[in-house]
């Protein structure tokens, strides 16, 4: 198999998965964004066994780091911005 030959096949392996990513119900996929929400979170982490974070993201339209990042922030409250400490802190007094 030539690598042009080879080329084609990953191409088209990643055309099918993108078609099944966007097969998926309305409801379950979040509009497109340039960031990513929450909405997007939980069908990345849903789906990211299945077809890979990166497809997904390709897919939603939000680069990949946007997701890591948001995940990370998640994560560890420490690398949230001053803003979203402040949001939380506000939150949680709000409901007390």
């Amino acid at each position: 198999m030539t690598q042009e030959q080879e080329r084609i096949k990953v191409l088209e392996r990643e055309v099918r998965q993108a078609n099944e990513i966007r097969a998926k119900p309305a409801r379950i996929l979040p509009r497109r964004s340039s960031t990513a929400a929450p909405s997007h979170e939980g069908v990345i982490d849903k789906h990211r066994e299945a077809y890979g974070g990166e497809p997904i993201c390709r897919v939603l339209a939000i680069t990949p780091s946007t997701y890591y990042e948001h995940a990370a922030r998640k994560a560890d409250p420490d690398r949230r911005s001053a803003r979203e400490r402040q949001d939380a802190e506000l939150t949680l007094t709000s409901r007390s």
